[in-house]
């Protein structure tokens, strides 16, 4: 048997220091690599999950005033057709009064009349005041 000399000698415990510290380098790159990239995901979703909740936000707001202002309205409508309403058949109903207590049916007629005025004279300052307000 010939010796021959190996050339291939084994590596040195430095350079096998060296080659992992090299992988573990590369290693650590590219999981700052793929976490960077996960992190900038997370903020592009945030951002865009931040933006619906902003827009559902001002929407509900805008529904919201929209209904306000709808309930208000309703409020008023009925509160001048209660008057108009309300006014003239208050004035009949006291008119009746009067005429069975022993008075003349004119009573009646004129009580009407003034509840009628009173309803739309009404009317006419619950529309003033909504018209101030808004």
């Amino acid at each position: 048997m010939t010796d021959t000399p190996d050339h291939s000698d084994p590596p040195s415990l430095e350079e096998q220091t060296q080659q992992v510290v090299d992988e573990a380098k590369r290693d650590l790159e590219a999981t700052r690599d793929e976490f960077e990239g996960r992190l900038a995901s997370l903020e592009n979703r945030a951002a865009t999950a931040r933006k619906h909740q902003e827009i559902k936000k001002a929407e509900d707001e805008r529904r919201m005033k929209s209904d306000q202002s709808s309930a208000s309205g309703l409020g008023v409508s009925l509160s001048i057709a209660y008057s108009i309403i309300g006014l003239p058949v208050a004035g009949f109903l006291i008119g009746l009064l009067i005429i069975r207590q022993g008075g003349s049916s004119s009573w009646r007629d004129g009580l009407i009349l003034v509840g009628a005025f009173a309803g739309v004279f009404y009317a006419i300052f619950m529309l003033n005041r909504l018209n101030r307000r808004g």
